[in-house]
């Protein structure tokens, strides 16, 4: 509901050191990758997609599959397969850029109705070149052994497209009823090319991904005061209420990862071996509704007492359908040798070299590779508010939650083995308490305790794999997890110099039961992350928080400070602030011996968790409002980036430092211009195991700039 109608349309650009400008992998993708659909270019082939929605496996036709495809069939599945581009090459990079559109209309209907609607909308597509050098060690008698180092060429184009829509109605400041539509979608491409030596073999490998995230939101809410119609302590009612209907999706086709080896001679060789060429087309969607109603029972007595009664009840469903398909090329006996040693992708899986005297395609979808999950969680809570003369407010409250997940992981390469299913069936009660003390009139105390779950991901119950975005690296989920309780105490002083400014010191502490918590599997090659319940952890610390104006400077250095003996006029301090944030935490887990007897270490800090963070912050606006200046700095400490296995250290991920710079000027009433310098300082990003250096690579400067017009 805007207060006056108001328009605003942007346009903005981003300029990336090492990246604009730049050459950086390309490909030759579909016709209207620009907007972040794919056109069906990736789209696995109908003969494939028929198979699957029938629950169906790639099988050759036999005597004891007499369903399957014959190898003519199997040959034009995997031509057409092949139709697309697997060649990578180079192109030149432009700007990154961004539209921005957004507005809104209020219109009055006599005095006490009014409707309102607001709109928004934004395509942004960017790129971004990386290139890294990864090492891998094993735990060895002398120490970390060197296994593997690589350098990695990684080139990633975004393409994002939102858009919001709300209507609303408002009657007086009594009702409140809005209507909204929701719409993300955020695509990825990235395109990876590695090379190096790994277990005494020098090889490449060539990666391909086209990834489309996307999340449909509708929701509708109310806010109602209802007035009593006689004279009583208590206040008018008040309700609240919403409800929610969201579809997100995850659709990855045509994903392809293909290894080539150089011989002895220096030759590169297409690989034979059994991870050489890999084909994937994933799908998910989750969909999800839940609703909730407040109602609150507020009472006011004359001798400065007031109370609140809360009730509320609300309930969330969820459903979740995940498959991937994966297929591979075997290389027949037949097969000339010299298409192996072709210079290019394309031109090894050509057309002619597809067939029963050639490549041949074969499904290598695992039996964990499908599943599908629900959770229904009832909750309903009562909450007691109340404030004692306006120098206390006691608020305490208790949650009861019932919730039920199932994942049932089930194989579509043998349809007759009985499902593995995952369950989590839990009745929670939930307490919670605060209190406010109010000390002076600028200062005040705040204690709270509470009780709260964390409850596994679906894709953390089933043992189907995926790669974990932060890591890059395989994983799999554990279907024997259990929900983790965490008990919650915190204490925080404020103080306020004026409405806009303010001190506080808090301590907290967190204790948590069954904490989950990532685990690696050892074994050849590479390890393969997954999850386990931990015995327990704790994560405590003090934080620090400051927002100051600097006009208190203007008392100590003034005209005659050495700034006026040396002829400047010394600055209005009024228009400067500074803010700083600092968090010193320390953190604990202890691993269950049974399940995480490979850990080196049992006790250890909680994965993620730094030992300090740091914000700074110092801003200038001129009293017009037309200029603003914002310096950021922040950084933080070692953390655990993976944890270490049979002796090696846990890999750290070091401090990074970042400093930003912004400015923004308003042209008259109508232009605005925003100038934003990211990483100036651009510091090496490592991550280190022990006393080696396992990954290293820079992020690169950003200067962005964006231009916005708001005519009214």
């Amino acid at each position: 509901m805007p207060e006056a109608p108001f328009l605003k349309i942007s346009v903005g650009g981003t300029v990336i050191d090492g990246t604009t400008f730049a050459d950086g992998l390309d490909l030759d993708g579909g016709g209207r990758d620009f907007t972040g659909f794919d056109d069906g270019t990736r789209a696995e082939p109908e003969v494939l997609r028929e198979l699957r929605e029938a629950g169906r496996f790639l099988r050759a036709r036999g005597p004891f599959t007499p369903d399957g495809l014959s190898a003519g069939e199997i040959e034009a599945v995997g031509e057409a397969l092949l139709s697309r581009s697997l060649d990578i090459g180079r192109s030149r990079n432009a700007p990154n850029g961004s539209l921005g559109l957004s507005g809104g209309y209020r219109l009055n209907l006599g005095e006490q109705w009014s409707i309102g609607l607001i709109a928004a909308m934004r395509y942004g597509n960017g790129r971004d070149n990386r290139d890294e050098i990864r090492r891998t060690f094993r735990s060895s008698d002398a120490g970390l052994a060197l296994r593997g180092q690589t350098e990695l060429q990684r080139s990633i184009r975004e393409y994002d497209l939102s858009g919001y829509a709300a209507f609303g109605i408002e009657y007086g400041d009594l009702h409140t009823v809005r209507f909204g539509r929701t719409l993300v979608r955020q695509t990825e491409e990235e395109l990876r090319i590695t090379t190096g030596e790994v277990d005494s073999q020098v090889l490449e490998r060539n990666l391909i991904e086209w990834i489309e995230n996307d999340l449909k939101v509708s929701q509708s809410s109310g806010e109602h005061r209802i007035p009593l119609p006689f004279a009583s302590p208590l206040q008018p009612l008040e309700l609240d209420w919403h409800y929610t209907q969201a579809a997100a999706g995850r659709y990855a086709p045509g994903g392809s990862d293909l290894r080539f080896d150089f011989n002895e001679a220096g030759e590169r060789v297409f690989s034979a071996a059994a991870d050489g060429n890999l084909f994937r087309f994933e799908d998910l969607s989750d969909d999800s509704r839940n609703w909730e109603a407040h109602l609150r029972i507020p009472v006011a007595f004359d001798n400065g007492l007031s109370a609140s009664l809360g009730l509320v009840k609300g309930a969330v469903d969820r459903e979740r359908d995940s498959f991937i398909r994966r297929f591979s090329f075997v290389a027949s006996r037949f097969l000339d040798p010299a298409v192996l040693r072709l210079p290019t992708p394309g031109l090894i899986f050509a057309d002619e070299n597809i067939g029963p005297r050639g490549f041949v395609l074969t499904e290598q979808t695992a039996r964990t590779d499908t599943y599908f999950a629900e959770q229904a969680l009832d909750y309903r809570a009562v909450t007691l508010d109340l404030n004692l003369f306006d120098r206390v407010r006691l608020v305490g409250g208790l949650r009861e939650e019932d919730n039920l997940q199932n994942v049932v992981t089930f194989s579509v390469i043998n349809p007759n083995d009985p499902p593995l299913v995952a369950t989590i069936d839990e009745v929670d009660r939930l307490p919670s308490a605060a209190a406010t003390w109010w000390i002076t009139g600028n200062q005040q105390l705040r204690l709270g305790y509470s009780e709260t779950l964390s409850r596994p991901d679906f894709r953390e119950l089933t043992p189907a794999q995926f790669v974990d975005p932060l890591l890059d690296q395989l994983a799999f989920g554990n279907p024997n997890l259990r929900q983790t309780r965490i008990t919650n105490y915190d204490a925080r002083w404020e103080y306020y110099f004026s409405p806009t400014e303010s001190l506080s010191l808090a301590l907290f502490r967190k204790e948590f039961d069954d904490p989950i918590e990532k685990q690696l599997t050892p074994g050849s090659g590479d390890p393969i992350i997954t999850v386990a319940n931990a015995e327990g952890a704790i994560n405590q610390g003090v934080e620090f928080d400051l927002f100051k104006s600097l006009s208190f400077l203007d008392r100590w250095i003034d005209q005659d400070s050495w700034l006026g003996r040396i002829g400047l006029a010394a600055p209005d301090w009024s228009n400067f602030s500074i803010g700083a944030n600092y968090a010193w935490i320390d953190s604990e887990v202890r691993l269950d011996p049974e399940q995480s007897g490979i850990n080196t270490n049992l006790i250890r800090p909680l994965e993620g968790q730094s030992r300090y963070v740091v914000n700074l912050q110092l801003g200038y606006q001129d009293p017009e409002g037309i200029n603003q200046f914002t310096l950021l700095y922040n950084t933080s400490g070692a953390r655990i980036s993976q944890v270490g296995v049979d002796g090696a250290p846990d890999i750290l991920e070091q401090p990074f430092g970042q400093l930003d710079l912004g400015y923004r000027r308003q042209f008259g009433d109508d232009w605005r211009v925003s100038l934003r310098l990211r990483n100036l300082l651009d510091p090496k990003s490592e991550f280190t195991q022990g006393p080696e250096t396992v990954r290293e690579f820079r992020k690169g400067r950003e200067i962005g700039l964006t231009v916005e017009w708001s005519p009214f």
